[in-house]
């Protein structure tokens, strides 16, 4: 019929609409979890960590390329993803395993645990002057517990080193190696300077400007004369942590016996210290025949040059002399294994070979109750973060526009308030702390305190710095304290290094230093905060350190305090200034009724997270225990001949004797390692003459395993392949 809506033929004209039910719902979810379970892990976790730490990291990378000595951490990513890289196929084998030996509830337990402890080292250091530092480290325990709660112990374990290589990253580390830039001036220009003068019959000597920075002073055959400073930029400190960084990565990468890994790793030093003096003489030696502008090009560019020289110095020693193989560009064929070539048994549902245990394919895994549960502790953290974010450096309004290299006394005032009671001047710009630590500007002020336009009987005089650089900042137990205790010096006496709050609203942190060399002594107050300055051309941000220092000895003395080490005299004196400096800064931050909570209650909050995962922990050490002990004894005696057959060919298989040289000796050690299928009936009939099924054997070291006795891991050969192994329990 003409226009009749209900005929058949126009009802199948048009596409049928439903609702979908739950319960179809739930199979296209299953299907889709199924399938992409372990992207959809990822991508959690990994939104998660930027959403959380985005500050931090956009902090990192932003001081990372402005700065000459801590731009290796761009390297840091592509080292640590070269390194998931290589355990690409080890990581496909073990991320969908459902626990660890029925280990489930010590995992959820652990992840939970290491959650709440990331947050808690958060929120603390938020409340610190190295706050990045906190914020960093609590960025790796937040990645750690993710990845047990939504995988397992077996996928953290394999992703530890290319999560460890971020410690790099920490700023106060890179301040550390700093701590090195004299000696390592030293250590390069005395031989720079016997080889030029011995060497190269050149005129150099050896001079120490009033800045105290070791230099090589040059003069021509025409007379002219150039003095060449190595300070910290020259000294070959910068590259000290970053040099670490790759000798370990190459460490990690070789494939050989520990003690060449050690060797390769110590060698690194020797080396960049040998390429630094090369790299001087060179300079020099090129300014005595082309001049200044040859040298300035040639320092320009030598740097980046000569570090490519020592890396492939450093990989030829390892690959040649040690015999490392870092890059094995030719591997062999597998070796054949006639159950797992035969079709029928890839398509079966074996994930591992029965016979070689060669990794076959994935498991397939859906959502389970316990993913969701960790799913929501996740997203429950996370919110908890989000609403406590603060920032590990406090963002200050810069005070002035000047250009800030070019600052001087009839400007430099711009950059500190005119405090009612105080006359502010400008003494100078620290030219050594700017050429030693390689910072944009270190300025010194004086304040002295007034009172109705006339000087008081005693009055205060109060010195006040500025450093402005990009990346870590130079603090004073750098110099007073580190540096000394590394090179043998008697370091002062530190009477108090402690976290003082400067202010409430905004929330504003520092540090109150006190220390006593000799018969003197001296306090700081200083805290670090950011600001965007202006650089002629361009403006960017960089981190600030302002510091409030006296020697307190000359304030007792004139009567100003009652006593040097009197530290409430000290802070009552130095807080008022401070904190007028600091709200001229106008810092910004935030939260700061939860983060003075944690410090004060922190040890108690960490104990408080990790507490569930001691007693799941112990709980589990309990059982297995309980499991290995007498109950392994009547496990013994009711096994089949064939159980007790197999497990004694798997204790023949793993132990084995090696012989090392270590100085002209031989030693024998015994040593166990985890054995395929394979090599435990191959021991098995070598023993008995007996021959059994791989499919069998697996059944049977499965059923070991169930009850406690043997044990099955999963590791990478040589070539990167996933394997599956077993060993004893004990």
């Amino acid at each position: 019929m003409a226009g009749d809506a209900g005929s058949p033929k126009d009802i199948a004209r048009f596409p049928r609409t439903f609702s979908p039910t739950s319960k179809q719902i739930a199979i296209s979810f299953g299907k889709i979890t199924q399938r992409f379970g372990i992207e959809i892990k990822v991508a959690i976790i990994a939104i998660a960590a930027i959403v959380i730490f985005f500050q931090d990291i956009y902090i990192t990378g932003s001081d990372a390329i402005a700065s000459n000595y801590y731009n290796f951490v761009l390297v840091i990513p592509f080292l640590s993803a070269y390194l998931i890289y290589r355990k690409r196929k080890l990581l496909r084998a073990v991320m969908p395993l459902r626990d660890d030996g029925g280990r489930s509830n010590v995992n959820m337990a652990g992840g939970i645990s290491s959650l709440l402890v990331a947050l808690i080292t958060y929120l603390y250091g938020s409340g610190t002057t190295y706050a990045l530092d906190y914020h960093l480290g609590a960025l790796l325990i937040f990645l750690a517990g993710s990845i047990l709660l939504l995988f397992n112990r077996k996928t953290l374990l394999v992703l530890t080193p290319p999560l460890l290589l971020f410690i790099a990253a920490l700023p106060s580390l890179t301040e550390f190696g700093l701590s090195f830039w004299l000696a390592m001036s030293w250590l390069s220009v005395i031989p720079a300077h016997w080889l030029l003068v011995h060497l190269l019959g050149l005129n150099v000597a050896v001079t120490l400007p009033s800045e105290n920075i070791p230099t090589l002073l040059l003069t021509t055959a025409s007379g002219s004369t150039y003095g060449f400073a190595v300070g910290v930029a020259s000294s070959g400190v910068y590259s000290v942590v970053g040099f670490t960084l790759f000798a370990a990565f190459l460490g990690y990468v070789g494939k050989g016996s520990l003690w060449k890994k050690a060797v390769l790793f110590i060698a690194a030093y020797p080396l960049l210290v040998l390429i630094n003096i090369l790299r001087e003489v060179i300079l020099v030696y090129v300014a005595n025949i082309w001049g200044d502008f040859a040298f300035n090009v040639f320092h320009a560019t030598s740097g980046i040059a000569l570090v490519f020289i020592s890396i492939f110095i450093l990989l030829l020693i390892g690959d040649r002399a040690l015999k490392l193989d870092f890059i094995p560009f030719f591997n062999p064929a597998l070796k054949s294994c006639d159950l797992c070539d035969d079709p029928s048994y890839k398509a079966s549902h074996n994930n591992f070979c029965a016979n070689c245990g060669r990794y076959l394919k994935s498991a397939s895994r859906k959502f389970s109750s316990r993913d969701a549960y960790a799913i929501i502790g996740i997203l429950i953290v996370s919110v908890i973060f989000v609403a406590t974010l603060a920032p590990a450096v406090a963002t200050a309004s810069a005070p002035t526009k000047l250009p800030i290299q070019t600052v001087s006394g009839t400007s430099a005032d711009a950059l500190l308030p005119q405090v009612r009671g105080w006359n502010l001047s400008f003494v100078e710009r620290d030219t050594y702390a700017q050429e030693a630590l390689d910072q944009d500007a270190a300025l010194v002020y004086n304040y002295v305190q007034v009172t109705n336009g006339t000087a008081t009987t005693p009055a205060a005089n109060l010195y006040v710095t500025i450093q402005v650089a990009a990346g870590g900042m130079h603090t004073p137990e750098a110099s007073l304290v580190v540096y000394p205790v590394l090179f043998g010096y008697s370091g002062v006496k530190v009477l108090t290094d402690s976290n003082i709050q400067i202010l409430t609203q905004p929330y504003l942190v520092g540090t109150f230093f006190v220390y006593q060399q000799q018969e003197s002594t001296s306090a700081y107050i200083y805290w670090i905060t950011r600001a965007a300055f202006n650089f002629g051309s361009y403006s960017d941000f960089r981190n600030v350190e302002i510091s409030v220092w006296q020697n307190t000895s000359f304030l007792a003395s004139s009567g100003v305090i009652s006593s040097a080490s009197n530290l409430s005299a000290i802070k009552q004196l130095f807080l008022p200034l401070t904190q007028s400096i600091a709200s001229f800064w106008q810092p910004l931050s935030s939260n700061s009724v939860i983060q003075t909570i944690m410090q004060h209650w922190s040890v108690l909050f960490v104990g408080l997270a990790i507490f569930p995962a001691l007693v799941v922990g112990g709980q589990d050490m309990d059982k297995r225990k309980g499991r290995n002990g007498k109950g392994s004894v009547a496990l013994l005696k009711a096994l089949t001949t064939k159980n007790r057959s197999l497990l004694e060919s798997l204790k023949q298989s793993c132990s084995k004797e090696q012989v090392i040289t270590f100085f002209g000796r031989k030693i024998k050690r015994h040593i166990v390692t985890p054995v395929t299928v394979e090599q435990i009936l191959a021991a098995r009939k070598g023993g008995t003459g007996e021959e059994l099924s791989p499919i069998d054997a697996l059944k049977e070291l499965t059923y070991l395993e169930h009850i406690g006795l043997v044990r099955s891991d999963i590791v990478s050969d040589q070539f990167g392949e996933a394997i599956q192994v077993w060993r004893n329990a004990k």
